[in-house]
């Protein structure tokens, strides 16, 4: 799972909160359909979409007349993200990080599976009892 790590100050690197990535294409500007929107100074409507690659990474689109820097290098048109990367959109500054999917309780699991053991154990009983009182 991939979250964005907005930064309030970007000298001191202080993140401000963590914004998960459920969803892809996930796009990031100051339209409200947006998946992050953002009403900044220097972010316009569409400003960057991102989008997974097979190999960990992630693909940035950002359109022509949007300018984005890419860990202190300005880029247009499309660049590919790693984790760690720090991107900044107008006044907003992020990094880009992997973080692991958060692990499933195993507990609901182990329920239905023992239920559905009860049920199959309760209904064999059921049966064997019907076809002994039918003798």
């Amino acid at each position: 799972m991939f979250v964005i790590v907005p930064q309030r100050n970007p000298l001191a690197g202080e993140p401000v909160g963590v914004v998960e990535i459920n969803q892809w294409p996930f796009v990031i500007g100051r339209n409200l359909s947006a998946q992050l929107s953002l009403e900044l100074p220097g972010v316009w409507e569409n400003h960057l979409t991102l989008n997974p690659r097979e190999d960990g990474k992630v693909t940035a689109i950002c359109s022509q007349e949007t300018q984005v820097w890419l860990n202190d290098t300005t880029f247009q048109g499309q660049a590919t993200l790693k984790p760690g990367d720090v991107i900044t959109m107008g006044s907003f500054r992020w990094r880009l990080e992997l973080q692991a999917a958060p692990a499933r309780s195993g507990k609901v699991t182990e329920s239905m599976f023992y239920g559905l053991l009860l049920l199959a154990l309760l209904s064999q009983f059921m049966l064997i009892y019907r076809l002994v009182s039918m003798d």
